[in-house]
C-alpha cells in the first residue's frame, strides 16, 4: 500500500466515523410539536434515554394498544366504561 492509499484509509475511516457521531446528534420528534421547555443545555452531555426537551404536539394524536395489552372481555358484560 502506498502512503496516499494509506492517507486515504485513514482519511475515509475519520469520515465514516463523523457521521456516525453526526447521525447520533440528530434528534427528531416523533410528530409535528412544538418545543414548550428545553430540559438540557446545548453542548451538554445526557445520557441515552434522558428527556431533553418538553413537546405540546401540534395536531391529533392516535392511540393504539397491542393486542396482548388488551384486557379480555366478558362477552355478557354490558357495562360502561367507568361504570
Amino acid at each position: 500500500m502506498t502512503q496516499a492509499q494509506a492517507q486515504l484509509a485513514v482519511a475515509s475511516s475519520a469520515t465514516a466515523a463523523a457521521r456516525a457521531r453526526l447521525d447520533q446528534a440528530v434528534l427528531s420528534a416523533p410528530a409535528d410539536a412544538r418545543v414548550l421547555a428545553r430540559l438540557v443545555e446545548p453542548g451538554q452531555i445526557v445520557q441515552p434515554g434522558r428527556a431533553l426537551l418538553s413537546l405540546a404536539l401540534a395536531g391529533p394524536l392516535l392511540l393504539t394498544r397491542p393486542e396482548q395489552a388488551a384486557p379480555k372481555t366478558n362477552k355478557s358484560d354490558n357495562r360502561s366504561v367507568g361504570g
